[in-house]
């Protein structure tokens, strides 16, 4: 069951346009899907939350899996990303675009609107002119 439900918050438009730097290609080894790979480096986006004053508890993408060894010492961690995670954000991004886009087109209306109405009094001044010449 889902609680505490609240839309996405403005402090996640930086973290989604860092995102944007991230991109990676890598070579992944030891693990069923090996081969190349298009994503992110865990560590990396690890920082970028850090970066933009996020946490764990705002954004859980990143997971850490501590490494043992033999005597049960953490030695180091492996990370993962939770790749569905990032699909809200996307969305969010996707609709933010969508509205400037939509802004955009009706800014550019209204100037082609106005050129086309100083294009119009440019012509009849032009036209003034040449009549008062000729």
């Amino acid at each position: 069951m889902k609680t505490d439900i609240k839309p996405i918050e403005l402090k996640f438009d930086s973290f989604i346009d860092g995102l944007m730097e991230l991109v990676s290609t890598y070579y992944l080894i030891g693990a069923e899907n090996s081969g190349h790979k298009i994503g992110f480096i865990a560590q990396d986006v690890e920082d970028l939350i850090r970066t933009c004053g996020l946490t764990h508890d705002d954004i859980g993408i990143v997971s850490k899996i501590p490494i043992k060894d033999e005597f049960g010492n953490t030695t180091g961690h492996t990370y993962s990303l939770g790749y569905n995670d990032f699909i809200g954000l996307l969305f969010r991004k996707c609709k933010n675009q969508d509205e400037q886009i939509n802004s955009l087109k009706q800014e550019n209306l209204a100037l082609q609107k106005r050129l086309s109405i100083l294009e119009h009094k440019m012509e009849v001044l032009y036209n003034v002119i040449n009549s008062k010449i000729n």
